[in-house]
């Protein structure tokens, strides 16, 4: 999709996360400019919403986009990106792939999640819903 719209003439980033080290900072990826930053391997829970938050609150200052579109398959970096693009006055685009995985957690972690998920989803300007959504685990 990003190097679709490139080539329709749109100016194009990705922000990505990757667990190697060695593989963060800019890269060219089928000629997109993609930022990848280090996603941490432990401590995963609510601290991915903080690093999406931070991560995509500099590239927007950085680059002052017009429309933010956000794909993960993590929700909780989703809603990250989401506050971040919002407080910032941005479109938001978000495609959503997964479903919050109930089975074996508590009853207020997954009280929290989605509550938190159902606020800040909508306020997105566009939500683009996968058929067929996998629940995470």
């Amino acid at each position: 999709m990003a190097k679709q719209l490139q080539e329709d003439g749109y100016k194009v980033k990705v922000l990505s996360t990757t667990l190697d080290k060695d593989k963060i900072g800019w890269d060219m990826l089928d000629d997109v400019r993609v930022y990848r930053f280090k996603e941490p391997n432990r401590f995963y829970g609510y601290f991915i919403a903080l690093l999406a938050f931070a991560n995509t609150f500099k590239l927007i200052k950085t680059f002052d986009p017009h429309v933010i579109h956000i794909v993960s398959s993590r929700y909780r970096f989703a809603v990250g990106a989401i506050v971040a693009s919002k407080i910032m006055r941005k479109k938001v685009v978000y495609t959503l792939t997964v479903l919050i995985h109930e089975e074996g957690r508590g009853y207020f972690p997954v009280l929290i999640d989605n509550l938190v998920l159902t606020k800040i989803v909508e306020r997105v300007d566009v939500i683009i819903p996968l058929r067929g959504c996998k629940e995470i685990t």
